[in-house]
């Protein structure tokens, strides 16, 4: 596959960034349907049948339905998941354009019928999106730690339930600072 002519090496290799952290994602999403959705059969269909785009909602729905406490900190990570996913694929499947300015790249949605909202991205800016990419999907795994630590807790009922989760199964943002 030949380079592109217009973008840098920094833009090539942002861009397999991008790509690389999107599928991981999206293998993080099916696996969160897959581990989560039950019976096995029903979670086998939806990851083979239905578009990430659902899935994702899917998962919400599962932990807001376990994890009413946390729902405006859900509510957002979900928010973010879709906007990510969406400037994924601004810069995986619009076109690319030069601009003036040697360092950035414009990209274009060219299909007919569709407003052509031009979005100018430098290297680092594609890298930031990989980056934050990334780290979202390590946070829906985190997650769904919690969400399976308040799953497991409520289907066995034991009898000495803990009214906090302890500090491995809270996400990284809701865990109290070391003493």
């Amino acid at each position: 596959m030949a380079k592109l002519p217009h973008l840098s090496d920094e833009h090539h290799f942002a861009i397999a960034c991008v790509a690389a952290h999107a599928a991981k994602l999206d293998h993080t999403i099916d696996s969160l349907v897959y581990l989560t959705i039950q019976p096995e059969e029903i979670s086998q269909y939806l990851v083979k049948n239905v578009g990430a785009d659902r899935l994702v909602e899917l998962i919400k729905i599962a932990f807001l339905a376990e994890l009413k406490e946390y729902t405006p900190k859900l509510n957002l990570l979900f928010e973010t998941t879709k906007k990510l996913r969406g400037e994924r694929n601004h810069v995986l499947h619009w076109l690319y354009e030069p601009t003036s300015a040697p360092d950035t790249v414009r990209f274009m949605d060219k299909r007919r019928g569709r407003e052509a909202k031009p979005k100018d991205m430098t290297a680092k800016d594609i890298q930031k999106l990989a980056d934050a990419i990334d780290a979202n999907a390590d946070e829906l795994v985190e997650w769904w730690n919690l969400y399976n630590w308040h799953y497991e807790i409520r289907l066995h009922g034991k009898p000495s339930q803990l009214t906090h989760p302890p500090r491995w199964a809270l996400p990284r943002a809701l865990r109290p600072p070391r003493k």
